[in-house]
């Protein structure tokens, strides 16, 4: 982090970084996948790591809980994954959204406010607020932290557009017109788009995908991510590919295990097969392909999934 070769990938990125180092204000920022918004929370925390002060960052999923957690340890952040079991001083609580809303996690927060000690809340991948809510009754909640105090509030996205981030300020209880907004293109020049015509998926669905990854992994490491639609078709094609599997209804610790061998790769780890549950904000830089097998639920639910490939800034592709 204190290297003297970082430099900003974006003027936007820039900008909302030292928004959020002011500690006032509320600010929603959209930039593409692989643009760098972790760092928007990251080096603040960093900066401020040795005062008592705590950045909370809200996330839909536990995967992503998990990666920005590593990540900030490596970055020699004091960090704390909540739900993990570990308790300890940190400038940076990641928190799933449905364990947010809990009375644990409230009085903590509470308990901070009260001595002063919260830097921010960041809500990364807000769009998952307005994209999730009929399903996941606790978005609808977290609204709850904004009565807290004049505390500052950033949210991430890669993907929101004007409609949708309106909707999620709103429902926050944060006042759209006295928000600081960002936004930059979203489009990445380094990804392929491409779509692939199966008449018959099911009879020949396992020698397609892996016609498809033999084209495109070709070093030890390059990795691939097959999102399906359900988590029955996760188990039955992860099994058939001999590759690693992820979705909501795998118990947590597997979940965390079969992620960290695809970051780590090897033998049998280099393909994830995985249900929109590791779609958003998972950070592995060489993923060289995403497979979608059929059409996904949404445009915004595929600009994140293909988001995951090229994040290094190489050629990769995105194939339906």
């Amino acid at each position: 982090m204190d290297s003297p070769d970082v430099h900003f990938r974006s003027r936007e990125q820039a900008s909302a970084i030292a928004f959020t180092l002011a500690r006032v204000g509320y600010g929603s920022f959209v930039l593409p996948t692989g643009a760098g918004k972790s760092l928007i929370f990251q080096l603040p925390a960093w900066l401020e790591r040795s005062q008592p002060l705590v950045t909370v960052v809200f996330v839909p999923y536990a995967s992503l809980r998990e990666d920005h957690n590593a990540r900030a340890k490596a970055l020699g952040i004091p960090s704390l994954a909540w739900g993990s079991g570990v308790r300890a001083s940190a400038s940076l609580v990641f928190v799933v959204v449905e364990s947010a809303v809990k009375d644990g996690f409230y009085g903590y927060c509470k308990e901070l406010v009260a001595k002063n000690q919260i830097a921010r809340f960041v809500v990364d991948e807000f769009h998952t607020l307005a994209t999730q809510a009929d399903y996941r009754d606790a978005f609808a909640l977290l609204g709850m932290f904004a009565t807290l105090g004049p505390i500052q509030w950033v949210l991430l996205s890669g993907t929101a557009g004007l409609a949708l981030e309106r909707r999620v300020l709103e429902g926050l209880g944060l006042n759209p017109s006295v928000v600081t907004y960002i936004r930059a293109p979203t489009s990445r020049a380094n990804v392929a788009y491409r779509v692939r015509p199966v008449p018959r998926l099911n009879s020949n669905m396992v020698a397609l995908v892996q016609g498809e990854l033999a084209k495109n992994l070709k070093g030890p490491a390059d990795r691939a991510l097959v999102f399906c639609l359900t988590t029955s078709l996760v188990d039955t094609l992860s099994a058939a590919l001999g590759a690693l599997a992820y979705h909501a209804r795998m118990d947590e610790d597997t979940r965390r295990i079969n992620f960290a061998a695809f970051k780590a790769g090897g033998e049998g780890c280099s393909v994830m097969v995985a249900s929109s549950a590791f779609s958003t904000g998972v950070h592995v830089p060489s993923i060289r392909q995403t497979i979608h097998i059929g059409l996904p639920r949404s445009t915004i639910d595929f600009l994140q999934e293909s988001g995951r490939a090229g994040r290094d800034g190489q050629r990769a592709e995105a194939l339906i």
